[in-house]
Parts: structure tokens; C-alpha cells; sequence
């Protein structure tokens, strides 16, 4: 069996397209993203997805503020922290954390890219012009609310973790900072 020297987290859809909100253009190509992960050697460790947890695969999209209260933000450290606690007894055994791979413009997994409306709410029978809600929608600079407990819990921790978004555009850019990651250690 090998022993794997480099892990690194993942968003569950990355391993799990069913977990992704139906009809969603979902990662078309994760497969390369993770085989290439294991060409490297580096052990993949699988995060939860909360959105999946709460609200089960016939959810619909949801936007980061609908998410932005206690009950989310706990449910999502009650998720986190075992694994947190696990990396960190890899960290003490000598293996190198190499942070975790998000998804870009996720309400949860969002990583510098996620979807935010203060508009896209309520009774969806109740909303008048649905069309201009959803447009309402943009994407903004920021984290997704899964992924900022997770920050919160790394930092609790002392645990020095790099963060990056995914998307199928830019999985090569992740692969190459990924590689030169283990090259320095």
C-alpha cells in the first residue's frame, strides 16, 4: 500500500456530481483535476457538503446570505470538526497539508468567487418578477460560509491551510501551484 506524504481536502462534488444542485452545469472535467492529485501521490480527504446535509439533493440553488446565519454556520463547524482535528493529528505525524480545493461561485464552497443577492428569498410563488430576483444575483470576491468556518477552525488551530477555488478553467493553474507546493517542502 502506498503512504501517502501530501493530502489535501476537497469539496465533495469535486469526488460526487450527485451532490451538485440538479441542472447545474456542475465541474465538467474534477476528473482530471483528481487524477492528477493522484499521479502526484497525494492522498484526497473528501469534505461534507452541507448544502447536500440539510437540504438533500432536491434543493434548489441557494445564494451566500441564505446561509449566513447561526444554525448553518454551527451545523457547519459540527461537520468540520472532526476533520479539522484530523488534519491536524496528519499535521503531527509529519504530512503535508496542502490545503483544500473549493468551488468557485458556491454559496458554501466558494473560494474568493461566490453568489450573493439580497433579493433571492422568500415564497418563490410570492416573488413578483422572478426574472429581475435572479438577476439579481452576482457573483462577489468573497468566500462561500462553509469555507469561512472552515478558515475560522484552521485558524483556531494554528493550521496554516492555502485555499483554492475550482473551476474547469483554471484546474491546470491549481495542479501547477499544487505541484510546486510538494516541491517545497
Amino acid at each position: 500500500m502506498q503512504e501517502y506524504k501530501n493530502i489535501i481536502l476537497v469539496s465533495h462534488c469535486l469526488l460526487n456530481e450527485l451532490a451538485v444542485v440538479k441542472n447545474d452545469p456542475g465541474r465538467k472535467d474534477s476528473l482530471n483535476l483528481i487524477k492528477n492529485l493522484m499521479k502526484m501521490n497525494v492522498g484526497i480527504f473528501q469534505l461534507p457538503c452541507p448544502e447536500n446535509r440539510m437540504y438533500g439533493s432536491n434543493r434548489w440553488g441557494s445564494v451566500y446570505e441564505q446561509f449566513d446565519n447561526n444554525f448553518y454556520r454551527q451545523t457547519s463547524r459540527d461537520l468540520l470538526n472532526p476533520i479539522v482535528n484530523e488534519i491536524e493529528d496528519y499535521i503531527k505525524d509529519g504530512v503535508n497539508f496542502l490545503g483544500v480545493i473549493g468551488i468557485d461561485g458556491s454559496p458554501s464552497c466558494g473560494i474568493g468567487l461566490t453568489c450573493k443577492s439580497n433579493e433571492f428569498k422568500g415564497e418563490i410563488s410570492a416573488i413578483k418578477d422572478f426574472a429581475s430576483c435572479v438577476e439579481s444575483i452576482e457573483m462577489t470576491d468573497d468566500n462561500g460560509v462553509f469555507m469561512e468556518e472552515l478558515e475560522k477552525l484552521f485558524n483556531d488551530k494554528n493550521i496554516s491551510a492555502k485555499f483554492y477555488g475550482y473551476n474547469d478553467r483554471n484546474q491546470n493553474e491549481i495542479i501547477e501551484k499544487i505541484e510546486e507546493s510538494i516541491k517545497n517542502k
